[in-house]
């Protein structure tokens, strides 16, 4: 994989909603995002309120519907309470011979906990309209 060089945050970096604000108690899957745009990426769980254990693992597939999901094994996490969880991987921890590129974010929880979640792609293309983007401010 080339070394990909980072221009700006806000140019270089698409980040979309991929678990709204809610409360969990059990699994919830995140929506599914394309990596061929992305060299690598990360999902940021933030954690607000709950008990028990939270684990988080990366999921991928061959289409947007979840098709033959399996896990990006090196890519899960686990929290106790309240926190940010973040996890983090890249395109050559996937099971691309075999056409998967999607991927999901998979959060268990052991008691009802209030948490959301955001995807993070970093890659050679240019990311996704604004229109895509949680927020954008330049501070001058």
């Amino acid at each position: 994989m080339a070394k990909y060089t980072l221009t700006t945050l806000g140019e270089d970096v698409y980040m979309a909603q991929a678990l709204e604000p809610q409360s969990v108690s059990g699994t919830v899957t995140s929506s599914w995002f394309k990596m061929d745009k992305h060299q690598f990426a990360a999902f940021l769980v933030n954690v607000a309120s709950g008990g028990g254990t939270v684990d988080v693992k990366v999921r991928q597939a061959t289409d947007n519907a979840g098709t033959g999901a399996k896990d990006v094994t090196v890519a899960s996490q686990a929290s106790a309470g309240a926190g940010t969880i973040w996890v983090e991987f890249d395109e050559d921890q996937m099971d691309s011979t075999n056409g998967y590129q999607y991927v999901a974010l998979e959060v268990t929880t052991g008691a009802a906990t209030t948490l959301g979640a955001v995807f993070l792609g970093v890659g050679d293309a240019a990311p996704a309209s604004s229109s895509h983007l949680v927020a954008h401010y330049a501070l001058g």
